[in-house]
């Protein structure tokens, strides 16, 4: 059974990191984003966030 997480700020440093963690462990990994622009500028090989789910949200509302 494959684990899930949904993780805010994945676009950043530590949610990066963070979500580069889950994945290696072999989670799948939902990332939730403001920006759609800001995740698709990413590189998933290059970022190791090859994998993710983006999702286009506001965890505020």
């Amino acid at each position: 059974m494959t684990q899930t997480v949904l993780l805010i700020g994945a676009t950043g440093g530590l949610g990066g990191a963070v979500a580069q963690a889950f994945l290696a462990q072999g989670w799948q990994v939902l990332a939730l984003t403001r920006q759609p622009p800001a995740a698709a500028q990413l590189q998933p090989a290059q970022a190791g966030l090859n994998g993710v789910e983006w999702w286009v949200g506001d965890a505020m509302n």
